[in-house]
C-alpha cells in the first residue's frame, strides 16, 4: 500500500503565525491555489480511498484536491493537528518562551516532551497515527490519500528518521511546508519513506 501524506493548504492563522492545534481557520486565496495544484500533480494517482483529519481546512483541502472526482472522504480524529492546550490560537514565540530546556534534551527524550500536561508529544502524534494505520491494514487499498497537518507529518518523518531535530524549538513544522507530500509505503505493518516533496531538511 502507498500513503500519500499531504499538508492542507495556508490558513489565515498560517498567516499570522497563530498555533491551531484542534481549532480551526479558514484557507487563504493561497492556501486554495495550493490545494488546486495538489490536485493538478496527484490526478494521475488512481486513489483506492480518501481520509482527511476531521479539522475543517484538511477537509476543505481534501475537496479542492479532488475537484470533481467521485470519492467518499472519510474524516477521523487520529488524524488532527498536535493538541496545544492553552497555547491555541497564540503565537509560537508565545510558546517558546516556556521551552528553554528544550535543546539541552537528548532526542529520545524530545519525542516525548511536553511543555504542559494539555500539549502532545510526538510520541502521543505518532500513536494516534498508528491507530489509524490499524484502519488500513486489512483493507486491499494500493493508493491511499491521507490529508492532514505538518505536526504530524513531520512527527512520521521524525520517527523515520528522515528529519531531526534542528533547533530549540519545540514543535516545530517549518521543514514541512504546506501543501507538501510525503509518499509512504506500508506492508507487513512496517512503514518506510518512498519520496518527499515539500520537505525542507535542516
Amino acid at each position: 500500500m502507498y500513503i500519500y501524506l499531504v499538508r492542507h493548504g495556508e490558513t489565515e492563522w498560517n498567516k499570522r503565525g497563530l498555533l491551531m492545534g484542534h481549532k480551526n481557520s479558514p484557507l487563504t486565496e493561497k492556501g486554495k491555489m495550493q490545494a488546486m495544484e495538489l490536485g493538478k500533480k496527484l490526478s494521475d494517482i488512481p486513489f483506492d480511498a480518501v481520509y482527511s483529519s476531521d479539522s475543517e481546512r484538511a477537509i476543505e483541502t481534501t475537496k479542492i484536491i479532488l475537484d470533481k472526482q467521485d470519492h467518499t472522504i472519510i474524516t477521523t480524529p487520529h488524524l488532527r493537528e498536535r493538541n496545544f492546550g492553552r497555547f491555541e490560537g497564540k503565537t509560537r514565540a508565545e510558546m517558546d518562551a516556556h521551552t528553554v530546556a528544550f535543546e539541552d534534551l537528548e532526542d529520545s527524550d524530545k519525542f516525548v516532551y511536553k511543555v504542559y500536561p494539555d500539549i502532545e508529544s510526538d510520541d502521543e502524534l505518532i500513536k494516534r497515527f498508528f491507530i489509524f494505520l490499524e484502519v488500513l491494514r486489512d483493507t486491499n487499498h494500493e493508493n491511499v490519500l491521507v490529508v492532514c497537518h505538518g505536526g504530524v507529518i513531520k512527527s512520521i518523518l521524525l520517527h523515520l528518521k528522515h528529519l531531526q531535530y534542528d533547533n530549540h524549538k519545540a514543535y516545530s513544522i517549518h521543514s514541512v511546508s504546506n501543501s507538501s507530500i510525503v509518499k509512504l509505503h506500508y506492508a507487513s505493518n512496517t512503514l518506510s519513506l518512498e519520496e518527499t516533496h515539500g520537505i525542507i531538511q535542516a
